[in-house]
C-alpha cells in the first residue's frame, strides 16, 4: 500500500485544501461513496481515495503547521491514510465527521508523534 501512496504523491500535484469542485456536501458524499466501496474491498476505490486524499492531507498539514521538515508531513499524511486503508471500519460516517477531517486529525497526531521521535533521535546541542 505504501507504494500506492508514494505513486499518488508523485503523480498528483499538491491540491489546495480550500479548492474543491462542488460543495462540501458533494465532496462529503463522494468520500462516503468511496468509503463504502472500500468496505466492499473495491481496489479501485483504494486508488481513488489515495489519489484524492493524500495530496489534500499533505497540503492541509503544510498550511496548518508550516513545518521545517516536509518529510514529516508526508510521512504523517501517508501513515494516516495507510491506517485507514488497512482498516476502513475505523471511520464511522454516522458520527457526523467527514472522512477528510477524520483523516486530518489522525495525520496531525501522526505528525506530532514523528516530530517527537525525530527530536529524541537528534543529538542535543550544548
Amino acid at each position: 500500500m505504501r507504494r500506492i501512496a508514494r505513486s499518488a504523491r508523485n503523480t498528483q500535484s499538491p491540491s489546495d485544501p480550500e479548492r474543491h469542485t462542488g460543495s462540501a456536501q458533494d465532496r462529503g458524499a463522494e468520500l462516503i461513496a468511496l468509503h463504502r466501496r472500500l468496505l466492499c474491498e473495491d481496489g479501485q476505490a483504494l486508488e481513488e481515495l489515495t489519489a484524492l486524499l493524500l495530496p489534500y492531507l499533505g497540503a492541509l498539514l503544510r498550511r496548518t503547521l508550516r513545518p521545517r521538515d516536509a518529510d514529516l508531513v508526508n510521512d504523517a499524511a501517508e501513515d494516516a491514510l495507510l491506517d485507514y486503508l488497512g482498516n476502513p471500519s475505523i471511520f464511522d460516517p454516522l458520527r457526523g465527521v467527514s472522512l477528510d477531517r477524520f483523516l486530518y486529525v489522525i495525520a496531525l497526531r501522526r505528525f506530532w508523534n514523528h516530530l517527537r521521535a525525530a527530536r529524541r533521535r537528534s543529538p542535543r546541542a550544548s
